[in-house]
């Protein structure tokens, strides 16, 4: 389980700006749900963000 402001990658390609690999930061857990989800802010190598996107526990590590 991922904590608030954790430094993730994504495990597989989430959308055409989020390839497998990018790195993002937990900015929100969901957690009255089933199974857990993130709101992540995923970043390019410039710093710059690339999306927002909720995602679930096994997209991330």
């Amino acid at each position: 389980m991922f904590k608030l402001y954790d430094v993730v990658k994504a495990k597989r390609r989430l959308s055409n700006d989020i390839p497998s690999g990018t790195l993002g930061t937990v900015v929100i857990i969901h957690d009255e749900f089933t199974s857990i989800c993130y709101i992540v802010e995923f970043m390019n190598d410039k710093n710059e963000t690339v999306g927002v996107l909720t995602v679930k526990e096994s997209d991330l590590c």
